[in-house]
């Protein structure tokens, strides 16, 4: 991931996990979900269990610098453009 924010999806590697429990080499600063029903981001807690009914879910994550998450590497080019986040 690049320092600052970042979209994220859902997929079967987080199920039953934490975002500590998967936040690789990066500092997790914030994590927000869209709840689509109200069209609203929610906070994320940090130990929060994601659950295999929210698989291909949507994820805005805050880093403190360039890391990587989950074992992925993501490609700066492919995260420009990303809309206006809650600070």
């Amino acid at each position: 991931m690049a320092k600052g924010w970042n979209l994220f999806t859902i997929r079967p590697s987080l199920i039953g996990k934490t975002i500590r429990e998967v936040q690789g080499t990066c500092t997790v600063v914030k994590v927000f979900g869209f709840k689509q029903s109200e069209q609203i981001w929610n906070n994320i807690p940090f130990d929060y269990s994601f659950k295999k009914d929210e698989l291909g879910y949507g994820l805005a994550i805050k880093v403190s610098e360039d890391c990587i998450f989950d074992k992925v590497v993501i490609p700066e080019e492919v995260i420009s453009g990303v809309p206006a986040l809650p600070e």
